[in-house]
Parts: structure tokens; sequence; C-alpha cells
């Protein structure tokens, strides 16, 4: 008897095809997994949506989640045959015992960074930067002129 544990897969495609075209590139990924011994049960599409960072020079992307149950040794050759179609940026599979099939997938929408002067200044290590220690460094030593200081290693000319 096979073991199948069930998965959701997070699939980011390439934002340049309307959804007409997502569903025929939807349908192709469909029969990857079905080769894979997938039992897909959901498709979600997201839809187009703003990535919080570039993925493959692409700052947008459509989105679909898919709910399905397979085997734990069928992930890795599937993940393998995934990142191979070229209309997918990024795939994201991850094992979810708990998944409730009957409840539809929520993905929340990415927020903006929050304002520079809420994160803290350059190299400061948000402390607010260097003049703002407390009890920090002494000051210097102030410096001797005659250059008689221990550690100096100018060496004198020797007249013959």
């Amino acid at each position: 008897m096979t073991n199948y544990n069930k998965y959701e897969a997070l699939l980011i495609f390439k934002s340049n095809f309307e959804n007409e075209g997502l569903d025929g590139v939807l349908a192709k990924v469909e029969g990857d997994f079905k080769n894979n011994n997938a039992k897909i049960f959901r498709i979600d599409k997201v839809g187009r949506k703003k990535l919080a960072y570039e993925i493959q020079k692409s700052r947008e992307g459509l989105i679909a989640v898919v709910g399905f149950e397979a085997e734990g040794a069928s992930i890795k050759p599937l993940t393998a045959i995934l990142n191979l179609n070229e209309e997918l940026i990024r795939v994201v599979i991850l094992r979810n015992d708990d998944l409730d099939v009957s409840k539809p997938f929520i993905v929340t929408p990415v927020t903006g960074r929050e304002p520079r002067e809420m994160r803290g200044g350059r190299g400061g290590g948000g402390r607010g930067g260097r003049d703002n220690r407390e009890g920090g460094r002494p000051p210097r030593r102030p410096r001797q002129e005659d250059g008689a200081e221990e550690g100096n290693f100018q060496e004198e000319a020797h007249v013959e």
C-alpha cells in the first residue's frame, strides 16, 4: 500500500500572457502532475500579483496554487520537471497534512516596505549612527609632536 501525503504547490508564472493563456499552461502543468502519480484535488488561480522581489527579471507574476496528494518520493522528480517549464518562474511545494480540501487557499497580498526612517540608517545597526553611543569609546590621546613616542620606527640617517 502506498502512502500519499497532501501537498500545496505555489506556482508563479511569467506575467506576459493573459488568463486565457494561463489556462493552457495550467493544463500542461496538470499533465506533469498526473504523469508523476499525483492526484490533484484543487487548482486555484489567484491572478496577477506584484512580487515582493524580482525573480528572473520579473516584478509581477500570475499565481496559481495547486492542492494535490502524492507519494513523498515523487516530489523531487515533479519539482525538476516543473522547473523545466519556461513559463514558470518559481515553484514552491510544501507538505501540508492538515490541508482542508473543502476550503479555498488564501494568498495574502504583498505590502510595501516600511519607510527608510523606520529601518535605521546606514551601517548604524539601528542605533542611529556612530555619534549616538552611550559610554562608547574614550576620546583619542593627544599627539606628541617630537616623535620620541614609543613605537616610532623612523630611522635616523647615519653620517660617516
